[in-house]
């Protein structure tokens, strides 16, 4: 039913389903790829918080992409710089 689909929506919203967020759970790479694309503050922000929570896989990842599709930003200079806070 319609409900039972908005309800579903809603609770899977809350949840965080499909976004790579949720309690205990870190950024994680795919949870902002796509706004993050278009963004080195934002990737650089996911990278720093992987960082702090020890996420060293989502780490390398997020900093290749910064490195690669940024190489020019203020963030990327921080990373070679190995700035994070």
């Amino acid at each position: 039913s319609t409900a039972a689909t908005a309800a579903g929506t809603t609770d899977s919203a809350r949840a965080g389903a499909g976004t790579g967020i949720g309690v205990g759970v870190g950024v994680g790479v795919d949870a902002g790829s796509a706004l993050a694309a278009g963004s080195p503050e934002i990737l650089w922000l996911m990278l720093r918080t992987e960082r702090r929570l020890g996420d060293g896989n989502s780490m390398d990842s997020l900093a290749h992409q910064l490195r690669t599709n940024f190489p020019d930003s203020q963030e990327a200079a921080l990373l070679a710089a190995r700035r994070f806070e």
